[in-house]
């Protein structure tokens, strides 16, 4: 496996939608048009967060590309909507307190989507991957992440997320929740749902 170089230049449980984050479009279609838009929020400029006048390390979050185009999928289905919504919720909230990996692995993935509207709209979100500092380790360690079960891609976000140190790999990918939960052990990171994660990063 080989990866690219990088890129040139709800309501409920415990966080809440505001029309800040989705836009004041007709509800089926925020979602959609506000990914659509680009509106995620300012990239930070340093991953510290200032706090009481000290710094603290920032959380850190890996988004898979499921999650990245939840907001592009069916929103008539309640659990999509769902989904979509906490997805751009988080986003919103990008900040020097809360970032967002932007991977080589993200970029690659999304250079394969057949329809271009998604993929140009994703592509401006992820503006330029995040450097990697060692290509071939990452390939090595989704090839061994493989052996536990989980699928190409998903082995290769997950190894990006770790080399990235990231704090929650997220995602919408009941199979790869489950399969990371039984080689939890053995993983750098943890993995959650987005609703879990959503529950437990937002205020």
């Amino acid at each position: 496996m080989r990866l690219p170089p990088p890129p040139g230049p709800p309501r409920g449980g415990r966080f809440r939608l505001t029309h800040t984050a989705l836009g004041e479009k007709d509800d089926r279609e925020r979602p959609r048009q506000h990914l659509a838009a680009g509106a995620v929020g300012p990239r930070p400029l340093a991953g510290l967060a200032r706090s009481a006048g000290t710094y603290t390390p920032a959380m850190v979050l890996y988004l898979d590309m499921c999650c990245i185009k939840r907001p592009f999928d069916d929103q008539s289905q309640p659990r999509i909507r769902l989904e979509s919504e906490a997805v751009l919720t988080m986003l919103a909230a990008e900040s020097a307190a809360l970032r967002f990996v932007r991977s080589a692995a993200l970029f690659l993935e999304n250079e394969q989507n057949p329809l271009p509207f998604r993929a140009a709209r994703v592509r401006s979100w992820l503006k330029a991957a995040d450097p990697i500092a060692d290509a071939a380790a990452i390939a090595s360690r989704a090839d061994e992440l493989k052996t536990l079960g989980l699928k190409t891609f998903d082995a290769l976000h997950v190894a990006s997320a770790e080399a990235a140190a990231a704090d929650l790999f997220v995602t919408c990918d009941d199979r790869l929740v489950a399969a990371s939960r039984k080689a939890a052990s053995l993983l750098r990171v943890r993995v959650l749902g987005v609703l879990e994660a959503a529950a437990e990063v937002l205020p």
